[in-house]
């Protein structure tokens, strides 16, 4: 399971990518090879779920108190 600090290293990496995205920098071409970055659904969705596992981690640790009830089915999060 990973960190308190690597889940906030990984949401504010997944915020730094939504806010490129915003700003219409979702592709680029270099050396006549076009990049884009992943849709912008995709990154929201993982950002809401990098909060709401840093929200179970903390509330685990006792550093916050949770704001709502999660339930993990399978066992799986």
């Amino acid at each position: 399971m990973a960190t308190i600090a690597e889940l906030q290293e990984r949401l504010l990496l997944y915020k730094t990518t939504e806010q490129k995205i915003l700003e219409g920098n979702q592709s680029w071409t270099a050396g006549g090879i076009t990049y884009s970055r992943a849709s912008l659904g995709r990154v929201q969705e993982a950002i809401k779920e990098l909060e709401a596992r840093l929200e179970m981690a903390q509330a685990a640790a006792g550093t916050v108190e949770p704001s709502h009830s999660t339930a993990v089915f399978g066992g799986l999060r």
